[in-house]
């Protein structure tokens, strides 16, 4: 009966030590840098693709306007925490002003349910929200991360947008 106790109770005292810890989530987000960028849809092209036909990105985010079209202007957003580590549901705004209109864009991204380990999101104006190329960029944006009920956990915007 003793060794069956003892197995028992080093049984439990391995699985204990085996559990996974929870994720904490944040409550706050700061978006501390965004590097914006021209990229053409080569980019994105991994060895992976060719053998299997589909896109693969890897440990990076991208976040297309149109997702069906890779070229066009993207800005990289650095966060101070990892992915993994927001909310359930969270979302990204970007709003731009860009030479297509002097109206303001906006753009809902939601940020996928199952997100690696990186503090990097690439959001592409791609499609018939980039028209114009390499040689121009948008002049005015935003970029608000909000949680599943759309309040807001951190943003950042360029020198302009304050203007």
């Amino acid at each position: 009966m003793r060794a069956f106790l003892l197995i028992a109770l080093s049984l439990w005292l391995t699985s204990c030590g085996t559990t996974p810890k929870p994720t904490p989530s944040v409550s706050a987000v700061t978006i501390k840098t965004i590097k914006p960028s021209y990229l053409q849809a080569t980019h994105f092209i991994r060895v992976r693709e060719y053998m299997t036909g589909a896109e693969h990105t890897g440990k990076q985010v991208v976040l297309r306007s149109d997702p069906e079209t890779r070229e066009g202007f993207y800005f990289i957003l650095v966060l101070d925490t990892k992915l993994h580590r927001l909310p359930p549901g969270c979302a990204l705004i970007g709003e731009f002003y860009t030479p297509a209109s002097p109206d303001l864009q906006t753009h809902h991204f939601a940020l996928p349910s199952q997100r690696p380990k990186t503090r990097e999101i690439l959001v592409g104006l791609t499609g018939s929200d980039w028209p114009f190329g390499a040689d121009r960029m948008p002049s005015a944006w935003r970029f608000t991360v909000v949680d599943a009920n759309g309040q807001p956990l951190g943003h950042k915007q360029s020198y302009l947008w304050s203007l």
